[in-house]
């Protein structure tokens, strides 16, 4: 079984530590939203990114456990640290959205889809009410979504963040479990 002794000392600080390493990757996979508009290949690696962090979070839960754990943990206790590192990951990454909306966006992402949304509706040309009608629901949520400040976009996708890694975190938990 596990070692309770190496569990106390380090699973709290190592689950800050590589949710430290885990929120700089995607702070800097957020960067990548923004440049995608200009140039396709950022849009890739933005993409890339997000499927990537489920592999992110196996390494780092398997690094863990076996650097501090002797190769043992419980599935609940992988999933555990997993969460955590996600949650950690999740207040270094909405520093960076809400530096990223105060400071640099000033609309440019509303901006920019609406463009998209904008060509889309122009070609158009056999005027299919049912794309019609989902291209104004897309308008509809981007200008609600263009009403919040800073602080309330980046509550939501802290929240949003803290959803997807309670998912996210079944996948390591699964896949690194080592009971003997």
């Amino acid at each position: 079984m596990e070692n309770k002794e190496l569990i106390k000392k380090y699973f709290l600080p190592c689950a800050m530590y590589y949710g430290l390493l885990v929120g700089l990757v995607l702070a800097v996979k957020f960067a990548f939203l923004p440049l995608g508009f200009r140039f396709s290949i950022f849009q890739l690696l933005f993409i890339v990114g997000t499927l990537l962090v489920p592999l992110v979070l196996c390494y780092t839960t398997k690094l863990f456990r076996d650097k501090f754990l002797g190769g043992k943990i419980l599935w609940w206790r992988a999933y555990l640290f997993s969460y955590l590192t996600f949650f950690f990951a999740s207040l270094i990454v909405a520093v960076a959205h809400l530096v990223y909306f105060q400071f640099i966006d000033q609309g440019y992402i509303y901006g920019e889809y609406m463009e998209q949304i904008n060509l889309l509706r122009s070609e158009n040309i056999t005027g299919d009410t049912d794309y019609i009608a989902l291209l104004d629901s897309l308008t509809e949520n981007l200008n609600q979504l263009n009403q919040l400040s800073a602080m309330e976009l980046t509550v939501q996708f802290f929240l949003q963040n803290l959803t997807f890694s309670t998912f996210f975190s079944f996948i390591p938990a699964i896949f690194i479990k080592k009971n003997s």
